[in-house]
């Protein structure tokens, strides 16, 4: 089958955008070498990390109501016209393992545009931004003013819009859930071409998360801040297997209560955000909050350990991995006293600037670096100690999506997992998927991240659909449930088609009352993707709105098309 014109203009993109990174990484390349030895040799132990990249731009509220005025009325010509509405970004940009095949023939509405923060409100705490604000950006912006957002996905150019219709998630969800539900408010353009608000009609925003723009487009949002501080103390704890951690995190979930309100909310604390990596040898959990820099300089008085990013550092799973193989690390006096794990052992203790445990997943993409290097062996060569300090920024996510988008669908998909799985939680379901998942599949590691229930409803959100009184899960004091997302990147060691193991994944999760997400292709028809959704609900927004036959229908747009 031959390649179309509209492919090999992706391709041709997609190539000249890698070989702009390549060329940004090799003409730094001296700067970092010298970067790196400053920051080991000469840097004070307690400088924070300020910034990874520039704030965003200020806009005035005039100006962006014009340009939003803009996107509006593009989506009303192509409704006019009878045309399919997609969002029109540059290749390579967005966080989606799917091609853009789906694309083909759409009107493709540019919001490039709306990028700039609009205001950082102290006293209210809320920070008003423009939908392809990126959370390295608006992070960098508000930390400057003692805040941070509720919930900061984990990769660097993940766009607050992008966060909001993809359900955006990371270590803080075990508290504040999906990112969607710390916006306050939202400016959205359905396909019937109106300007609404979040706040005045929430009927249609209950459906935009998780929707993946198919009900309206997101084209400004208000965002719930957090008191936050330039460090980070976290903790390492050691569990034999995941089900343990899965255990440690349901206690956790459960003691939260109606009395730690909006007000108590913060990012400051031991306990404000937890995650695990599941490697085979057993199960590191995370644990931490941030701290004053007084605090800082006192626990790095008493000899505790920095750790920072530097150019010739490698990534960040492999320190974990380190420090799970070590006998012993440091840990202070009062960790050990105060035993707030219950089924694990404390082995290590660090700070981390906080900016740069934000995205400290952000350079290799977790670990799918090495998935992809297996595709693409000169991007093996980079990996290399040697060569690593040299083509440190290369290797950002942004980018490795760019080199993974290269190959076509198929080969990709025929190769590596890419896949995130929202399991309801109960401690038999979760270690039944777990053991289902090492004998079936084999992907190692595994990224655990807990994730509170939504605390209004959404059409699109986590775990049952909403008339699904099936299989009990476990519920906090204000009867919130929470699922467990999974991370699989990687190669399975089962030697059945990557294709095969795909389907049975899907199977499997929506047996169990869960979900994936949808970054990744959906292999199943559409009759039962549409039985893990309340699709009744999702239609009937859609038809309301005029969205339905104006925006691509949900499982269109994500399914698998080779």
């Amino acid at each position: 089958m031959g390649i179309s014109w509209s492919q090999l203009r992706s391709k041709l993109l997609l190539t000249w955008s890698i070989t702009c990174d390549l060329t940004h990484a090799l003409f730094n390349s001296p700067f970092l070498l010298l970067r790196s030895l400053y920051t080991i040799y000469l840097r004070p132990a307690l400088t924070p990390t300020l910034s990874l990249d520039p704030a965003p731009r200020v806009k005035s509220l005039r100006e962006h109501q014009e340009e939003v005025e803009v996107v509006r009325r593009g989506v009303e010509v192509a409704r006019e016209a009878g045309r399919k509405v997609v969002m029109g970004r540059q290749e390579g940009e967005g966080h989606v393992a799917r091609g853009r095949g789906y694309k083909d023939g759409a009107e493709r509405i540019s919001m490039s545009h709306l990028n700039a923060l609009l205001s950082i409100a102290v006293e209210s705490r809320v920070a008003h931004v423009e939908p392809l604000v990126t959370f390295a950006g608006l992070c960098t912006a508000t930390l400057e003013k003692g805040f941070l957002p509720a919930v900061v996905p984990e990769f660097r150019s993940i766009t607050v819009g992008g966060a909001i219709q993809g359900l955006g998630i990371e270590s803080s969800s075990w508290r504040n859930s999906t990112f969607d539900t710390s916006v306050t408010d939202a400016t959205l353009i359905a396909g019937d071409a109106q300007i609404r608000t979040a706040k005045d009609d929430g009927e249609l925003w209950s459906a935009v998360p998780g929707s993946c723009g198919t009900v309206a487009l997101v084209a400004g949002s208000e965002v719930q801040l957090e008191k936050a501080s330039p460090w980070m103390r976290v903790r390492y704890v050691r569990y034999r297997t995941p089900s343990e951690f899965g255990r440690e995190a349901d206690c956790k979930i459960g003691s939260l209560s109606s009395e730690q309100g909006e007000d108590g909310r913060s990012w400051m604390g031991s306990d404000a955000v937890m995650d695990a990596i599941a490697f085979e040898h057993g199960t590191i959990g995370m644990f931490g909050g941030c701290v004053t820099q007084e605090e800082a300089e006192r626990l790095v008085g008493g000899s505790m350990g920095v750790y920072k990013d530097h150019p010739g550092r490698g990534f960040f799973f492999s320190h974990v991995e380190q420090i799970a193989k070590r006998d012993g690390g440091y840990v202070t006096s009062d960790t050990r006293e105060k035993r707030k794990e219950q089924f694990g052992e404390v082995i290590h203790e660090e700070l981390i600037p906080t900016l740069e445990y934000l995205f400290r997943y952000d350079k290799g993409g977790f670990w799918a670096v090495h998935a992809l290097s297996a595709l693409l062996p000169p991007l093996r060569l980079l990996l290399s100690r040697l060569l690593l300090p040299l083509f440190n920024t290369f290797l950002s996510t942004s980018t490795l999506y760019k080199v993974a988008l290269l190959m076509s669908d198929q080969k990709r998909e025929n190769v590596s997992m890419l896949q995130d799985v929202d399991i309801p939680y109960s401690e038999g379901r979760f270690e039944d998927f777990v053991e289902w998942e090492r004998e079936e599949i084999g992907v190692w590691p595994l990224w655990l991240c807990p994730v509170r229930g939504e605390h209004e409803p959404r059409v699109l959100g986590l775990g049952h659909k909403a008339s699904d009184s099936s299989n009990p899960r476990n519920e906090d004091a204000q009867g919130r449930s929470w699922v467990m997302n999974v991370g699989l990147y990687g190669i399975p060691r089962s030697p059945r088609p990557l294709v095969d193991l795909n389907i049975e994944l899907e199977r499997k999760v929506t047996e169990m009352g869960g979900k994936k997400g949808l970054y990744a292709f959906v292999y199943a028809d559409k009759e039962y993707f549409w039985s893990g959704y309340d699709r009744e609900g999702y239609d009937a927004v859609r038809r309301k709105y005029g969205s339905e036959g104006v925006m691509m229908e949900l499982w269109e747009k994500v399914r698998v098309r080779f």
